[in-house]
């Protein structure tokens, strides 16, 4: 079954992640490494990417260029 996603982006192909840090791993980059490595394979690739996320890993996404959406998730257009 394919999810729906809102139609602001909803531009292509669309890859859906969620973030987590175990606890004595946070504050060390680790998090934003990983999702940077996503965001290079989806620039070269044209997927974009949308994101579920927490309190906790929002401003990690943020931080890495995720736009808001209407239905609480970010997301990032790569598939220009």
């Amino acid at each position: 079954m394919q999810e729906e996603y809102e139609p602001e982006y909803n531009t292509g192909k669309v890859a859906k992640i969620g973030i987590f840090t175990f606890p004595e791993y946070r504050h060390q980059g680790v998090c934003s490494r990983l999702v940077y490595q996503a965001i290079q394979y989806g620039k070269k690739n044209r997927i974009g990417i949308v994101a579920d996320c927490t309190k906790y890993g929002y401003p990690t996404l943020k931080s890495l260029g995720f736009k808001d959406s209407k239905d609480k998730r970010v997301w990032i257009n790569l598939s220009k």
